[in-house]
């Protein structure tokens, strides 16, 4: 699934070191509980967007970019969301869930009074 694509695509972090003009300043070691499933890992933003868009191609969804989330109005039913594309039209899209990865000054966590 696509937790074993990210993994696959990330580099496992077991600490930092900090160096400043060649002399080590400081060092982190990253340990976590056993029963913790996944260790640190870290994962550039180009690979998350590639994983994620072959991931959701496998299920006929696209991602769509420079298109912007102005507002949403949820119901039982599902989300309306309302977009604005790269050429300034907007659009209304019917969904039954919408993801906020949009950062934490986003419509989606001011909308839910986040």
């Amino acid at each position: 699934g696509l937790v074993r694509e990210v993994l696959d695509a990330a580099v496992a972090m077991r600490g930092q070191l900090t160096y400043v003009n060649g002399a080590e300043q400081g060092r982190v070691e990253l340990v976590l509980p056993p029963e913790v499933p996944y260790g640190f890992a870290a994962l550039p933003q180009y690979e998350t967007e590639r994983v994620l868009e072959e991931f959701l191609g496998r299920f006929g969804t696209g991602i769509e970019r420079s298109t912007e989330l102005v507002a949403f109005a949820q119901d039982p039913a599902g989300v309306t969301s309302r977009l604005t594309t790269a050429s300034g039209a907007e659009e209304e899209v019917r969904s039954r869930f919408l993801v906020g990865c949009d950062g934490a000054h986003s419509v989606v966590r001011k909308g839910l009074g986040l």
